[in-house]
């Protein structure tokens, strides 16, 4: 048995008789939105976005990092570079804590 998460079972390998697709990564999707006080999303694609998304819901700040997903809303932020967005992050959290 072997875990095959590309769309169609073609992709196993030639000595697999039976494949598996794990059932959500919305649980590790969420997990990964969660456990950070911040979000920078690197690239992307469908599982990003929806960390991204869970960010949002959790009010965490969110940076996106140039060339990545076209996302916009409250509290999402673009940067051109890492250090850029790094520093967008902790600005971020910095205006919370003064906030609070």
């Amino acid at each position: 048995m072997e875990s095959c998460p590309a769309k169609s079972r073609a992709r196993r390998t030639s000595g697999s008789r039976s494949a598996w697709r794990p059932a959500s990564a919305t649980p590790a999707n969420l997990a990964v939105a969660a456990s950070g006080e911040a979000v920078i999303a690197v690239g992307g694609s469908w599982g990003t976005l929806s960390e991204i998304a869970f960010a949002c819901r959790l009010g965490r700040p969110v940076v996106v990092l140039d060339p990545g997903l076209s996302a916009q809303g409250e509290g999402i932020m673009r940067a051109v570079t890492p250090e850029e967005a790094v520093e967008l992050a902790l600005s971020a959290l910095a205006g919370r804590s003064a906030e609070a």
